[in-house]
């Protein structure tokens, strides 16, 4: 094991740091957010303001906080093709103060309510594709790939590779509607 020399190791207090002739901060910042949902068994709709405020720190220390607040609207419906196969199309809107709309336009094909295999485009020339696997009725892995369409923003490589893992802890009000039926 190669041995530390003392004497070029030295501790570092987090708030002693001082990069840019600003201090580092380590403070808990709290913060909440605001949600609606609504299931129906053809369709949802949600809204959403994940941060519902701005950190706001002493005079000490100057941090401009860089999170807005965001409004989020969303909408996705279930369309059945044939017995084994349905359409999902879906839309976002994201507001953010300060910036332009965004809006998301996507569908989604589910075959056998086990593999869906779906296509999105988002306002600004991103356009996303995805692969989800439903493992049971908790379970669902997937893989999504974000890339610039305008050839000038897809030069700097700016797509996202994101790995899909839900974990459905609740059952949903339909479930337990359609087990009522059945009993």
């Amino acid at each position: 094991m190669p041995e530390i020399n003392s004497k070029i190791v030295t501790e570092i207090n987090a708030t002693e740091i001082n990069v840019g002739g600003k201090k580092a901060l380590s403070r808990f910042n709290s913060n909440m957010g605001i949600g609606a949902f609504y299931e129906h068994p053809k369709f949802w709709i949600s809204a959403s303001i994940p941060r519902l405020f701005n950190a706001r720190r002493d005079n000490e220390i100057s941090i401009q906080a860089r999170d807005q607040m965001q409004w989020y609207f969303a909408s996705e419906a279930t369309f059945s093709l044939r017995e084994d196969l349905t359409l999902k199309p879906n839309v976002i809107f994201r507001k953010t103060k300060g910036l332009k709309s965004v809006i998301d336009l996507g569908a989604r094909f589910v075959f056998k309510e086990k593999f869906g295999l779906g296509f999105a485009h988002r306002t600004g020339n991103t356009f996303s594709l995805q692969v989800l696997v439903n493992a049971n009725k908790k379970l669902t892995v997937g893989y999504a790939y974000d890339a610039y369409s305008n050839t000038q923003l897809a030069a700097l490589n700016l797509n996202s590779h994101e790995l899909v893992l839900k974990i459905n802890l609740n059952r949903s009000s339909i479930e337990v509607a359609e087990e009522e039926k059945v009993d």
